[in-house]
């Protein structure tokens, strides 16, 4: 089903980004590659072949050769959860150096944003949230409401957002990976792999 915004929006409406944000991209960066290298242990729950045990999978990779340095189980197809939203938030930062959207343009909160269960910011119907710190509430807080109104801004709706994050994970040569959603919240659809991530 198609929610809300569905066709209503492709995101040509929104603010242009103002000056260069080439400092702020390179931080970004770095802040990505030493999160990947972080998460060379990946928790992940939900793996449907293993009748929702708890599925422990593990890589660590070195940042500068791509050589896999330790791996236990990471080709085993598990649950992303919160994982997902570095998907989402790449697409933000995508969005912004590409002057899709500027690091202050608001975005409103739907009533289906609203709804997340939590972690979530507690967002109200109607009000609306700078990007800056909808990308903020992602990385730190892992909310749930914010991933929803990005997706519903970048993609035009959620459902658009994650076929966008499909096509960019093939793109990466993420091959198990399968996004349903931009939060990570529980679907047994949603999927990757410890190699993939």
């Amino acid at each position: 089903p198609r929610d809300r915004s569905c066709g209503e929006s492709d995101g040509a409406d929104l603010p242009r980004a103002v000056g260069p944000l080439e400092r702020a991209f390179v931080t970004i960066r770095q802040t990505i590659a030493a999160l990947g290298f972080l998460l060379g242990a990946v928790l992940a729950f939900g793996n449907a072949d293993r009748a929702r045990a708890q599925v422990m999978t593990s890589i660590v990779v070195d940042h500068e050769t791509g050589a896999v340095v330790f791996e236990d189980g990471a080709d085993v197809v598990s649950y992303p959860a919160s994982l997902t939203k570095m998907m989402t938030l790449y697409l933000t930062f995508e969005a912004l150096r590409a002057g899709r959207i500027a690091s202050t343009t608001r975005l409103p909160v739907s009533p289906e944003a609203a709804r997340q269960p939590p972690s979530k910011l507690g967002l109200k119907p109607g009000s609306t949230i700078p990007v800056d710190e909808a990308i903020r509430a992602l990385a730190v807080k892992s909310a749930n409401d914010a991933a929803v109104v990005l997706a519903e801004a970048l993609g035009g709706c959620r459902a658009l957002l994650t076929q966008q994050m499909n096509y960019r994970a093939r793109d990466f040569g993420m091959t198990r990976t399968r996004f349903v959603n931009a939060s990570g919240l529980p679907d047994e659809a949603q999927r990757t792999t410890a190699r993939d991530m």
